[in-house]
């Protein structure tokens, strides 16, 4: 027992020191409530094998169906519908926050899948205009019509090149008003034309919605409701989310509930997991319930705790990559969320499988001090704006009213030159004798404008304070897509690019539309510019007209492992990815694929060219010294890097490629 103790303990420290490298977009706090009340959240897949029938069959995944919308409202408006009912507490109706998700994984429009040797082949036309991701229509209880809706895009795939393959996005809108203004607000809510890839992508299409709700209740003891979104592909490391400003209860039980969704959850892949720790007290545990095992959490469900909400249409019990989970963190003889507990964290971890997480929301009772306190911040908040308003009003005012006199000033003055003057009954009048002598008033051309600062915000009691303010801009770095083919991706973190930074050749671009780096102009004379030195473009297998190719290797890594070599493949793997790190200045970390390494620049030109011929792509950089390598494809995440050379060894004249880890700190996979 005492060294079951140690190996927990240890285990909580490692995770401490996570990374979080594959956070594309940093989860953020978005709304916060300190309120007697309760939340609740409804959702539905919007894509299946069938637009009507309910999918239950959860030994297939969405890699291994023909993907089709969901369409179930009989409306030739729409293209996908589907459904949910909300089902809040009778006289319990009072809307305080109302927001809906949607996401999805849109590359092509429809995808197809050819397979060859071994190997999944991809094709499909890419979606180049991307402004329907953000519209959708939605439709509330007891209604006929939908209402357009145009919600903000969170993240975008297609922006970054790491996502290209299946290309996933999240949108959100506050739909508050609109729940607060319905005629009912229990009832069916519909969603509509959400747009995916229908057909087959990389990894499985998947798309889905959500409808997160914050109502007045009078329950016993006052709430902290908070929800966070970004987006972060959890994959080969691990993906921390912190809670905190709160404070638990100080005696008695604490009840508390997460609420999570994510895409590409498989039903069929294990390996995934979900902590929560308190980091103060050194505790934590794996979630699960009787729904969601703990190595496999995300398993393509919607679920509350321990049942399957299935009100909703169509109501699969596999959702085939979209999932929704409430679940109720359970008290033990030494709970997470002990009293006075103020942060708490949750880690998530996958290992064969993956997924996008881009929703959580925390909810816990509080100290009723730390609420009331919370109530006395708020009330003096909104006095100070209200001074501050009245401050501003009468500084504006009196702003006014001298700009008024200054012209009404002026008039007079010319009315009085002219020898005319208007009496108060508006009767004019001439002067029989001439004016007496005056200095004419001129006023200031420039017009006198009140500065009125920007008041700040505040809630009443018991409203919301929006976080969004409080967070800092997100600088959204948009990397060109090719122009014609597609390239081989992988999943990575959102880096700004760094301009100053020296990089491996662009093959994507003529050689004339991008400036060599200063280490070839240096061989200029060898390989000038008009050189006419072919740039390939990211492709090994011929492409059919009018469509983008992709050899698929990682998502179906399980399936190409026979039971012999299954276990040298996964040594192979961990021995790879641990190798020494190659140390080179002004190269972006990563996982490189090298066809070949020479001491030349002349020389992996010509072994470059030789690659074209026989319809190879690769990059040239510059190595230590004077050394030059050739690369076929390089990316942050390390999977997509092995799975691809599985397919490049299997050319002959491909057989001696290699992967090189450059600038990557040593380690192993993340798995708890």
């Amino acid at each position: 027992m005492m060294k079951t103790s140690h190996w927990l303990l240890l285990i909580f420290f490692a995770f401490t020191k996570l990374t979080t490298a594959q956070v594309t977009l940093p989860f953020k706090a978005q709304k916060e409530f300190y309120i007697y009340g309760n939340a609740t959240v409804i959702g539905n897949t919007i894509m299946g094998k069938d637009a009507i029938t309910s999918f239950n069959d959860i030994s297939l995944t969405n890699d291994d169906i023909d993907m089709t919308y969901t369409d179930i409202d009989q409306d030739d408006t729409t293209f996908s519908s589907s459904s949910a009912i909300l089902e809040l507490p009778a006289n319990h109706t009072k809307i305080k926050y109302a927001v809906l998700y949607w996401a999805a994984t849109y590359s092509y429009e429809r995808g197809h899948r050819q397979e060859s040797g071994g190997q999944f082949l991809f094709q499909g036309k890419r979606v180049k205009n991307r402004s329907a991701i953000s519209k959708i229509k939605f439709k509330l209880p007891g209604t006929d019509t939908y209402k357009n809706i145009n919600g903000d895009i969170i993240f975008d795939g297609a922006n970054d090149k790491a996502f290209s393959l299946n290309s996933p996005y999240v949108c959100q809108a506050d739909v508050t008003k609109l729940l607060k203004h319905a005629k009912e607000t229990n009832g069916e809510y519909t969603v509509a034309n959400v747009t995916a890839t229908q057909g087959f992508v990389s990894g499985g299409s998947a798309a889905g919605w959500l409808l997160y709700v914050v109502y007045e209740a009078p329950t016993k003891n006052p709430q902290y409701i908070t929800t966070y979104n970004g987006f972060a592909h959890v994959g080969s490391d691990a993906v921390k989310v912190t809670f905190d400003n709160f404070m638990a209860l100080e005696e008695g039980e604490i009840n508390t509930s997460i609420t999570l969704s994510a895409l590409e959850g498989d039903s069929a892949l294990i390996d995934d997991e979900i902590l929560i720790s308190n980091p103060v007290l050194k505790r934590m545990m794996l979630l699960s319930t009787n729904q969601r095992s703990r190595n496999n959490f995300f398993n393509s469900k919607i679920t509350r705790d321990d049942t399957e909400f299935i009100s909703r249409n169509p109501a699969s019990i596999n959702t085939l990559g979209f999932d929704i989970a409430t679940v109720t963190i359970p008290n033990q003889s030494q709970p997470i969320i002990d009293n006075n507990t103020q942060k708490v964290d949750l880690i998530f971890n996958t290992r064969s499988d993956r997924f996008y997480l881009f929703f959580t929301a925390f909810q816990t009772e509080i100290s009723k001090v730390f609420y009331e306190q919370q109530q006395q911040k708020e009330s003096t908040l909104v006095a100070a704006v209200s001074q501050q308003q009245r401050a501003e009003d009468t500084k504006a005012k009196k702003a006014r009213t001298k700009a008024e006199n200054s012209l009404e000033a002026e008039e007079l003055l010319e009315k009085k030159k002219k020898g005319k003057l208007v009496n108060k009954e508006g009767e004019v009048s001439s002067f029989k004798k001439p004016a007496p002598k005056m200095t004419e008033f001129k006023p200031k051309k420039e017009p006198i404008v009140a500065k009125v600062q920007q008041p700040l915000r505040a809630s009443k009691i018991n409203e919301e304070k929006d976080l969004s303010s409080k967070s800092k801009t997100s600088k959204v770095w948009v990397v060109d897509a090719p122009k014609k083919e597609d390239v081989f991706v992988s999943t990575a973190s959102s880096k700004p690019p760094k301009t100053e930074q020296r990089r491996a050749i662009d093959y994507s671009q003529e050689t004339s539309d991008k400036p060599l780096p200063i280490w070839l102009k240096q061989k200029q004379k060898v390989a000038p510019k008009d050189d006419k030195i072919y740039r390939p473009k990211g492709q090994i297998l011929p492409e059919s007209p009018g469509y983008n190719s992709l050899a698929l290797n990682r998502d179906n890594y399980e399936k190409l492992l026979t039971v012999e070599d299954y276990i040298y493949e996964t040594q192979t793997f961990k021995r790879v990815l641990n190798q020494e790190s190659t140390i080179l200045e002004d190269v972006e970390s990563g996982y490189y694929i090298i066809a070949t390494l020479v001491y030349d620049f002349d020389e992996a030109i010509r072994y470059q060219n030789e690659l074209k011929s026989k319809g190879v792509n690769s990059k040239i950089f510059k190595g230590n010294g004077n050394s030059y390598y050739v690369n076929l494809y390089n990316s942050d995440n390390f999977y997509d890097v092995f799975m691809l050379r599985k397919a490049f060894i299997k050319v002959d004249f491909l057989s001696k490629v290699w992967i090189l880890n450059i600038n990557i700190k040593k380690g192993g996979l993340k798995k708890i």
